[in-house]
């Protein structure tokens, strides 16, 4: 998958079309089919292979007529994320939003990318992580790159490392520093 598109997809559009013909509709969206069926039915008789809205964002509940991925991306001010900033797909709801936010606010802050050649989020059901810390919900390497000043107090920016205080606290999470360039997340 190139980036824009994962990039995308993380941020949570679909293509409209994917919501009519997948079995693996989002929970919501099976909600207000099954609950809504006559708005649903409106619904999918407006945006079925409708050019001027192609791609769908379930949780903002907004359509875009963009002709791809790219343009989308580019439409709604995101950048096309590297794989080293893309959030694993086995992250509870909590986790992968906090991912989201987080490196959007980096980016930001930076319009900066770089995780110094770093894969910044992890599951901790990895192998790699999972005999460390098993009640974890997320592991964050900051080595270097732009998460560093969010996660390493010693780094000096105590702004950036308040916001990822706050922004734990907004989702009952915490965090401990496991090594100067590893950082698990828990619920509280």
């Amino acid at each position: 998958m190139d980036p824009a598109e994962r990039t995308m997809r993380e941020e949570k559009w679909v293509l409209t079309n994917e919501l009519h013909d997948s079995k693996d509709e989002p929970p919501v969206v099976a909600a207000f089919r099954v609950l809504q069926n006559d708005d649903w039915v409106h619904f999918w008789n407006e945006t079925y292979d409708a050019p001027g809205v192609r791609f769908f964002n379930y949780e903002q509940r907004e359509y875009s007529g963009a002709d791809s991925w790219e343009s989308l991306a580019l439409q709604m001010g995101l950048p096309e994320y590297p794989d080293e900033l893309a959030i694993p797909t086995n992250l509870n709801s909590k986790a992968e939003e906090f991912c989201r936010m987080l490196r959007t606010l980096a980016f930001d802050r930076t319009s900066s990318t770089d995780c110094d050649g770093c894969k910044a989020f992890h599951s901790p059901r990895d192998s790699t992580w999972s005999f460390d810390k098993p009640l974890a919900v997320l592991v964050v390497v900051h080595n270097g790159g732009i998460l560093e000043p969010y996660f390493n107090r010693s780094f000096g920016d105590l702004d950036s490392f308040q916001v990822v205080e706050d922004l734990l606290a907004f989702f009952d999470m915490k965090r401990t520093q496991h090594t100067r360039d590893i950082t698990f997340i828990y619920r509280t």
